[in-house]
């Protein structure tokens, strides 16, 4: 009843600290802008098309302001032909990050399924689930770096947070892969092994969340606005 206890206390508090991190990683320092559609719309053809063209000069300073990160500073990195290939593989690391998220994520689940309800077919899952997102988060995280490079002294805030968790996972996923081998094999106690599952997965989706915001700015986890439709809401653009 104790180890039942403090299994779910652990839980909830990190979730809690995920949601209060989320929420200051989403809002801390966003760039609100105001709507330009209406003056837009008023423009002439060639003024309007200028307007939408993008400037690839202040790209780099757009993302920072938004919360963003440009992975494109870090393309210097690669030298010689060998590392400009470890370079050019490293671009599936948005790709890859899907699977340990969602697979770790489903073993957490699966295991706590199975502490609930004893299910006989959720145990087999859990350590399946388990074994597939370790083995893909420690690929991932590799090609992370490789994406990232290796020059960690040029990182911002963001990306070295979203670098070392990152790391931190896969490290972890393998800890708590042995423990769940030897609660497996063994019968040994699981509270050290569960503990860890659902810190992990925690990591995990948090790690998911900074890859995002990354990528696509703090403006993409934003509950969108109502939009208020003008007359010439129907001129084509």
């Amino acid at each position: 009843m104790i180890h039942r206890f403090s299994i779910f206390s652990v839980t909830a508090g990190l979730f809690l600290v995920f949601a209060i991190t989320g929420s200051a990683y989403a809002h801390g320092d966003e760039v609100h802008e105001m709507p330009s559609d209406q003056a837009e719309m008023h423009m002439p053809a060639q003024d309007r098309h200028s307007a939408r063209a993008p400037d690839n000069t202040d790209s780099h300073a757009r993302m920072q302001e938004q919360g963003g990160h440009d992975h494109s500073a870090h393309a210097g990195w690669a030298d010689t032909g060998f590392e400009r290939f470890l370079s050019w593989i490293g671009k599936l690391h948005p790709a890859a990050t899907n699977f340990p998220i969602g697979l770790l994520m489903g073993a957490a689940l699966a295991e706590a399924l199975r502490f609930r309800y004893r299910a006989a077919l959720l145990p087999n899952a859990a350590r399946f689930m388990l074994w597939a997102g370790t083995v893909s988060a420690v690929g991932t995280v590799v090609l992370g770096w490789f994406f990232a490079g290796f020059s960690v002294s040029s990182d911002g805030p963001l990306l070295a947070f979203h670098r070392w968790n990152g790391t931190a996972v896969a490290i972890l996923a393998l800890a708590v892969l042995w423990l769940g081998e030897r609660h497996w094999r063994e019968q040994s106690g699981p509270s050290l092994y569960r503990t860890g599952l659902f810190v992990l997965a925690v990591l995990a989706g948090l790690n998911g969340y900074l890859g995002g915001r990354m990528l696509y700015g703090a403006d993409h986890y934003a509950y969108p606005a109502a939009h208020t439709h003008s007359p010439h809401s129907h001129e084509e653009h």
